[in-house]
């Protein structure tokens, strides 16, 4: 049975693997924002911030919420391609009552304009899409 939970600090190298996987839609990992410290840093300051869902000790899938007094966002939103609807679904779910909870009345996520399984993911859980942007980023020194 699949059970949506918390992030605990003992999952940070289950979270990783997820996020190293090539077979990972969503998954994604960087040094710089997924280093355990970081990780620990982001539950110590929020703890319903990580969502997880496990089944069998095996972590299928995860969502990360940003969020302050204006705006709601999901980022390092991995799943198992072999679970990614279901999990998606649950996933979401639970991170949508954290977000009510909180005040929210609506949520944003980022990603490649160009993929499709990223389009068909959002579109099956009811997201509207908006304008095709892309991202600058860069390290600050």
């Amino acid at each position: 049975m699949i059970q949506i939970r918390p992030y605990r600090q003992t999952d940070y190298q289950n979270l990783k693997q997820l996020y190293l996987s090539l077979n990972t839609f969503g998954g994604q990992f960087d040094e710089d924002r997924d280093s355990q410290e970081k990780v620990d840093e982001q539950i110590a300051s929020n703890p319903s911030s990580i969502v997880v869902a496990e089944e069998d000790g095996k972590i299928l899938g995860s969502v990360s919420i940003l969020q302050d007094q204006r705006f709601a966002w999901l980022m390092r939103f991995a799943v198992t391609e072999e679970n990614e609807k279901l999990v998606s679904e649950l996933l979401f779910k639970k991170v949508g009552e954290i977000l009510k909870e909180a005040g929210h009345t609506q949520v944003l996520v980022y990603g490649p304009s160009a993929e499709g399984k990223f389009s068909e993911r959002y579109e099956d859980l009811g997201f509207t899409s908006g304008e095709s942007y892309t991202a600058y980023w860069r390290f600050l020194n």
